[in-house]
């Protein structure tokens, strides 16, 4: 099997740098983004500051969009971070990527989740959000089930 260098010289490219930087990779983010696939991290569910994530090498240059996971940055970086720290050669970033995912509770979610919605309720109390962002707030906060009634 040839190495993940070896395999970026065969697709004409002298770094993973350089291929992040082609017309190619830049296709195959617009190609997903316009796709039916997940349009959130995948660990967090977050749709802000989203990066591509290759769940796997083996088609480097011919990619499937099912080789891809979108990572917000935070979790992207900390999915890097396991890579480094694991000494198991038969780990990848998708099995770590999976392993962080199953060990972001539930809780954790919910508590982040009721404390935005705290933010927006003290926003709209100091006048800071408009009127109609009111209704949104109310389906989010309904959503997480944290109360039967719900007045401002």
């Amino acid at each position: 099997m040839a190495s993940f260098q070896d395999r970026l010289k065969q697709i004409g490219f002298s770094s993973y740098e350089d291929y992040l930087k082609s017309e190619h990779w830049k296709n195959v983010k617009k190609r997903y983004k316009e796709s039916k696939c997940i349009q959130y991290c995948y660990i967090c569910e977050t749709k802000h500051f989203l990066q591509l994530h290759h769940k796997t090498y083996k088609r480097l240059g011919n990619e499937k969009l099912s080789d891809f996971i979108y990572l917000c940055k935070n979790c992207h970086t900390e999915t890097h971070k396991k890579l480094k720290e694991n000494t198991d050669s038969r780990i990848n970033l998708w099995n770590i990527a999976r392993k962080i995912k199953g060990n972001h509770s539930r809780s954790n979610i919910k508590k982040r989740a009721k404390r935005n919605i705290k933010k927006l309720l003290r926003r709209i109390q100091n006048k800071q959000i408009l009127e109609s962002d009111i209704d949104l707030v109310k389906k989010l906060y309904k959503k997480q089930k944290r109360t039967k009634d719900f007045n401002l």
